[in-house]
C-alpha cells in the first residue's frame, strides 16, 4: 500500500511531463521506467517511519541487524589480577562474508568491542583470538555465543542488542 502511494505520485508527476510532446519524450519514458523499477525493488514508501514494518512471507529469512557488545579483560593465567596491556584481539564472526575486526587491550587489560551484524534471525558465534605482540604469552582463542533469546528489544526485525562479558587468560611462554 505504501509503495503504491509513492509510485502513484511519481507516475502522475512524470505523466504530466509527457504531455509536453517534446523532443525528449523517449528519454523521459526511459527515465520514468527506470525510476519506477528502482523504487519498486528498493522498497521506498510513503510511511512516516513510525510504523513497525513486517516483511511478508517467511520472517526467519529476513535479515536483522543486531548490535553485539563484548566487554572483556585479558589477564595472566597465573595472576588473574594482572591485566595485560596491548594484546591484539581479533574478532571473527561466524557468518558468511563477515569481516575480521581487531582491537587492542588498554593498560589494565580491558577491551570493548561492538558491532552491528546482520544475522538472518539466528544465533551468532564470535571467535576472539588474543595475541601478544611482544611474544611473551601464548595465543588464545575464545568463543562467545549469543542466542536469539539474549537479544534485548527484539520486538522488530531490525532492532536488537546483546552484551556479554569475557575473561581471557593467557599462558606465559616457557623457553
Amino acid at each position: 500500500m505504501q509503495q503504491k502511494c509513492l509510485l502513484l505520485h511519481l507516475y502522475l508527476y512524470i505523466g504530466n511531463i509527457y504531455n509536453m510532446k517534446s523532443f525528449y519524450q523517449p528519454l523521459l519514458y526511459f527515465t520514468h521506467t527506470f525510476i519506477l523499477l528502482i523504487l519498486l525493488f528498493t522498497g521506498f514508501s510513503c510511511s512516516s517511519g513510525d510504523e513497525t514494518v513486517s516483511a511478508p512471507g517467511n520472517d526467519s529469512m529476513m535479515p536483522s541487524t543486531t548490535k553485539y557488545v563484548i566487554n572483556g579483560k585479558v589477564v595472566d593465567e597465573e595472576n588473574t589480577d594482572k591485566g595485560l596491556a596491548n594484546i591484539l584481539i581479533e574478532v571473527k564472526v561466524d557468518i558468511p562474508h563477515a569481516s575480521v575486526d581487531s582491537i587492542y587491550t588498554e593498560k589494565n587489560g580491558k577491551f570493548y568491542w561492538t558491532g552491528p551484524v546482520t544475522n538472518f534471525n539466528r544465533d551468532a558465534l564470535f571467535t576472539l583470538s588474543a595475541t601478544d605482540t611482544t611474544e611473551i604469552y601464548q595465543q588464545n582463542e575464545t568463543t562467545v555465543s549469543f542466542t536469539k533469546e539474549e537479544i534485548d528489544n527484539n520486538a522488530s526485525w531490525y532492532l536488537g542488542e546483546a552484551e556479554k562479558e569475557v575473561l581471557i587468560k593467557l599462558k606465559e611462554i616457557v623457553n
